[in-house]
C-alpha cells in the first residue's frame, strides 16, 4: 500500500463554494517556498513499501503550522481535523485522514534523533527571508511551558522520568509543572518563528535568551506565557 496519496480533490471538496477554507497568507507561503530541498532531507524517512503512513513532508508542514500558530500537539491535531486551510497547506484532502498528536510527537522526535530539525527549519527560514517575508523590525523572545506526555515522577525521587529524562520541574505561582519549555524567537510583523529551542522546564528564560537573538533585527522584546500542551 505504501504512503497515502494525499491532496487529491474529492467530490465533496469540488462542491464547496469558492473561497471556503482559504487562507491567503498560508497559500502565499506555500507557493513561494521551494519544497524540494526539504523533500530531499526527509527522503530517508519515507515509509517502506507495504507500510502505510503519512508523507514526511506533510508532517513537516504540520510542524511548521504548529510553530507559526504556537499550537500544542493536541491543538495541532484538532486544527488539522477541522481547518480546511491547514489541511490544504499540508497536502491533506477533505477525505484524507490526518495525524493524531502521538504521530506528530513521534515525528518530531525522529527529526531530533536524526538531527534534521535544525536543517529543515533553517532552510524554510532562509527562503522566507529571501522572499522578504521576514520583516526583521524586531524579535519577540517568548517562553512557553509544554507539559510532558508521560506521568510525572515524584519530586522527592529526584524529579527524573525514566521514560522522558529530559523533562523537568518548575513552578508558576503555586502550581508545580512537569515538562519542557519552548523558547522561541518570533519575527514582529510577520509572526513567523525564526528560532526555537526546547529545554527542560527548569531552565530559566535568560539562559537561552542570547541564543535566540538573530543579530539582524532592529530590536528585541521579551515576554513569557504559559499553557497546557503536549510535547513540543
Amino acid at each position: 500500500m505504501g504512503e497515502r496519496r494525499l491532496g487529491q480533490a474529492s467530490l465533496a471538496e469540488a462542491l464547496l463554494p469558492a473561497g471556503v477554507g482559504s487562507n491567503r497568507r498560508l497559500e502565499r507561503i506555500a507557493g513561494l517556498i521551494d519544497w524540494a530541498p526539504m523533500e530531499r532531507l526527509l527522503a530517508p524517512l519515507r515509509a517502506p513499501t507495504g507500510r502505510p503512513g503519512y508523507p514526511p513532508l506533510a508532517l513537516f508542514r504540520a510542524l511548521l503550522l504548529a510553530q507559526w500558530c504556537q499550537l500544542s500537539d493536541p491543538g495541532l491535531e484538532e486544527a488539522l481535523s477541522d481547518r480546511l486551510s491547514f489541511r490544504r497547506f499540508c497536502g491533506f484532502g477533505l477525505d484524507d485522514g490526518t495525524p493524531d498528536e502521538t504521530t506528530l510527537c513521534r515525528f518530531r522526535g525522529i527529526l531530533a534523533e536524526r538531527d534534521l530539525a535544525g536543517a529543515l527549519f533553517a532552510e524554510v527560514n532562509h527562503q522566507l527571508e529571501a522572499q522578504g517575508l521576514m520583516l526583521k523590525a524586531g524579535t519577540l523572545i517568548d517562553a512557553t511551558l509544554v507539559e510532558a506526555a508521560v506521568a510525572r515522577p515524584r519530586q522527592s525521587e529526584g524529579a527524573v522520568s525514566t521514560k522522558d529524562p529530559e523533562a523537568g520541574f518548575t513552578r508558576r505561582g503555586q502550581r508545580s509543572f512537569f515538562g519542557f519549555k519552548a523558547h522561541v524567537a518570533v519575527d514582529l510583523g510577520s509572526d513567523l518563528v525564526r528560532e526555537a529551542i526546547l529545554t527542560g522546564a527548569e531552565i530559566g528564560d535568560s539562559v537561552v535568551a542570547d541564543a535566540l537573538v538573530q543579530g539582524d533585527e532592529a530590536a528585541t522584546f521579551r515576554d513569557c506565557q504559559e499553557f497546557r500542551a503536549g510535547p513540543w
